[in-house]
């Protein structure tokens, strides 16, 4: 990375594995630079269009959440019937 600008290197030119920006999808902030890059052949030097997960967040699907809140329910109902 050149500031924010991704720069394509060569390792032969004495850049190690260490000075390169990997990217890691659970960053959002890396992956709003990387959806960003355009490429466009007409232009030397050009990079590579990205694509693949750019960014992936660990959250509960649909059907566990549908279930927690019938559990949810489900309790609060017997709750309401063992105080009357």
């Amino acid at each position: 990375m050149d500031g924010f600008t991704p720069k394509v290197v060569n390792l032969a030119d004495g850049h190690s594995a260490d000075d390169l920006w990997m990217h890691d999808e659970k960053d959002i902030y890396k992956a709003q630079i990387l959806v960003r890059i355009f490429d466009n052949p007409g232009i030397e030097g050009h990079l590579p269009r990205p694509f693949g997960v750019f960014y992936q967040r660990d959250r509960s699907c649909y059907e566990d959440v549908m279930e927690q809140q019938i559990k949810d329910a489900k309790a609060k109902s017997l709750l309401i019937l063992i105080n009357f």
